[in-house]
């Protein structure tokens, strides 16, 4: 998979260098996403009269990423760190009327390659897939890191509008639906509740999905364009300035 990332990421900047006619653009971004998420399990959690969901459940993501822009400005590729915070709120209704209520949190590093497409007014659509590295997780203080798998990817797909265009940096705000390709968990876990004669199945059939508002703020500073001699040389960009980049 990292061979296939690379690969995508090199073949782009072969062919934004080689139109002669389009410059190239540098930026960061610092980045943040609030939501939900949900641990979908179909075979429990909902399928399972005792069990109920709660309607929202915390998610969170902060960190940056780089960017490199071509086709006039018109499309980027960004590589993308966030640190990445998803849970799941349950109750469980045994023999107890109140119910006992657990929260599963779990905690990744997520790196990801996004592919990011402008229209002439500001909007933009992004996708692309994440490579995630399990930091730890809890059902309420109880470690449960060993039962999820190391390692799990997820796509990205998201859309928004940029309100604020200036000189020196951007302001982009946005949705981002998160979803994972299999199952986020390593074995068979179960969840037990204060009666033994009851458990809730979160094993391998379990899928990571979030939905989550992101806002970040692009500063260009860097570009490349076309010396006198006919050879491409990058150029700093003081005022942050993408002249080229989409007309408005």
């Amino acid at each position: 998979m990292r061979r296939v990332l690379l690969f995508m990421f090199f073949i782009s900047m072969i062919f934004s260098l080689k139109a002669q006619e389009q410059v190239v653009w540098i930026g960061i971004a610092p980045k943040f996403g609030y939501g939900t998420s949900y641990f979908y399990n179909q075979n429990s959690f909902f399928s399972d009269d005792k069990v109920q969901i709660a309607p929202f459940s915390q998610s969170m993501s902060y960190g940056g990423r780089l960017s490199l822009g071509f086709a006039g400005g018109a499309i980027s590729i960004s590589a993308e760190v966030m640190k990445s915070d998803f849970s799941q709120n349950f109750m469980i209704y045994d023999t107890a009327a109140q119910g006992d209520f657990y929260h599963a949190k779990l905690s990744a590093l997520s790196y990801g390659l996004l592919f990011k497409t402008y229209s002439q007014t500001g909007f933009y659509v992004e996708f692309g897939p994440q490579m995630n590295q399990v930091l730890s997780a809890k059902l309420n203080t109880q470690p449960i890191t060993e039962h999820f798998s190391g390692k799990f990817f997820t796509g990205v797909f998201g859309f928004g509008f940029m309100p604020l265009i200036s000189q020196f940096f951007e302001i982009s705000l946005g949705v981002r639906g998160i979803a994972s390709f299999g199952s986020i968990m390593s074995d068979n876990y179960f969840l037990y509740s204060a009666s033994p004669n009851y458990s809730v199945n979160m094993g391998n059939s379990t899928v990571l999905l979030s939905f989550m508002p992101v806002i970040d703020v692009d500063f260009v500073f860097a570009k490349m364009g076309r010396a006198s001699c006919g050879k491409f040389r990058i150029m700093l960009n003081s005022s942050g300035t993408r002249k080229v980049r989409i007309r408005r």
